[in-house]
């Protein structure tokens, strides 16, 4: 199946969109939260609860978000 033309393909929109993101060092993570950034943890309940919670961060689970 062919794409209208000037469509994208999932993998060229999440490239795109992943092109924006700016990934932080733990320690750049500490200074930004310590700054007033919001920590958000979309990792799934069990997984916080086999690799512990983050402290102050807002959970909002990542099938919520999508």
């Amino acid at each position: 199946m062919s794409r209208p033309p000037g469509s994208y393909s999932i993998d060229q929109m999440l490239a795109q969109a992943r092109s924006r993101l700016q990934r932080l060092t733990p320690a750049q993570t500490q200074d930004a939260v310590a700054a007033g950034a919001l920590w958000v943890d979309i990792r799934p309940g069990w997984q916080r609860a086999a690799e512990g919670e983050v402290p102050g961060a807002l959970l909002v689970e990542r099938n919520h978000l999508e």
